[in-house]
C-alpha cells in the first residue's frame, strides 16, 4: 500500500465520521427547534428548568393523590 492510498483511506474514513456526527448534531437541533417552538424559549438552562419544574409540579400531584 503506498502513502497515497493510506491517505485516500484516511480521507474517506475521517469524511464518512464527519457525516455520521453531522447527522447526530442535525437530530440535536430539530428537537432544540422544536422545543423552542413549543416552549417559547431559546436558552437551554432554561428549557431544563422549566422541564424539571413540571416534573417537580407533576410528583407533587402525584403525592398529593395517593
Amino acid at each position: 500500500m503506498t502513502l497515497f492510498h493510506v491517505h485516500k483511506f484516511l480521507n474517506m474514513f475521517l469524511k464518512r465520521k464527519m457525516e455520521r456526527e453531522m447527522k447526530k448534531y442535525d437530530i440535536v437541533e430539530k428537537a432544540f427547534h422544536k422545543i423552542k417552538g413549543a416552549t417559547g424559549l431559546s436558552d437551554s438552562k432554561e428549557i431544563v428548568k422549566k422541564f424539571i419544574g413540571k416534573e417537580e409540579t407533576y410528583n407533587k400531584l402525584l403525592v398529593s393523590i395517593a
